[in-house]
Parts: structure tokens; C-alpha cells; sequence
């Protein structure tokens, strides 16, 4: 019983410390924000998308869904295989 504790305040302490992780990113982002937007006199902010990043995101779905769409064929025809070995 002691163990079980020990291991749950291990575990919470770790959870803390990612979340604590995740505050001080979700700060220094916005003190870089911040930095730019003032060293840009708003600028940045207004400024498009390049054109790039914008293909970039619309290809890597495509690409994924292709990849899994593949896996899930192989799925099937490893299972159609096994269902002929059963039934043999």
C-alpha cells in the first residue's frame, strides 16, 4: 500500500512539472510575441501567411491519409489471411 502512494505522488509530481512546463512555453512565447510586435511597430502582425506554409499543411494530411489508408489495406489483408488459416 505504501508503494502504490509513493508511486501516485511520483506520478501527480511529474504531472505538475509538465504542466508547469507548458505555462513557462505558453510565457516566453508571449514575451517574444511581444518583443517582435514592438520591435516591428505591429507589422509583423498584419503580415500574410507565406505561400509555403500554406501548401505545406494541405500536403502533410494528404500524405497521412495515403500512409494510413495503406496501413489499413495491409491490416485487412493480414486478417483475411488469418480468417482463411482458421477456417482451414
Amino acid at each position: 500500500m505504501q508503494k502504490s502512494y509513493c508511486v501516485e505522488e511520483m506520478m501527480e509530481e511529474t504531472f505538475e512539472s509538465l504542466e508547469d512546463t507548458e505555462e513557462m512555453e505558453e510565457e516566453a512565447q508571449g514575451e517574444v510575441d511581444k518583443v517582435l510586435w514592438e520591435l516591428t511597430e505591429g507589422k509583423l502582425g498584419e503580415a500574410p501567411l507565406p505561400p509555403t506554409a500554406n501548401v505545406a499543411k494541405e500536403e502533410v494530411p494528404a500524405a497521412a491519409a495515403e500512409e494510413e489508408e495503406e496501413e489499413d489495406e495491409e491490416e485487412l489483408k493480414e486478417m483475411q489471411s488469418r480468417l482463411q488459416a482458421l477456417r482451414s
